[in-house]
């Protein structure tokens, strides 16, 4: 991942990538290389589950501010 200079939430998704164990680099100079070849040869699928909760949001901003 190469986050976006000067944009704080790209900072904040790369490091909550990062944490995950996504390779995390500022740009593609030749002296990320090594970590780019080590990604794309021996890199794992991160398996991340994101359920779909979008029903149980409505409801909640219903019940909040329904009269």
């Amino acid at each position: 991942m190469i986050p976006m200079k000067n944009q704080y939430e790209q900072q904040l998704n790369a490091e909550a990538l990062k944490s995950m164990g996504v390779p995390v680099i500022k740009s593609l100079k030749s002296k990320y290389e090594p970590i780019v070849k080590e990604w794309l040869e021996n890199g794992e699928i991160i398996p991340v589950d994101y359920p779909d909760r979008t029903q149980e949001i409505i409801d909640m901003v219903i019940a909040n501010h329904s009269e």
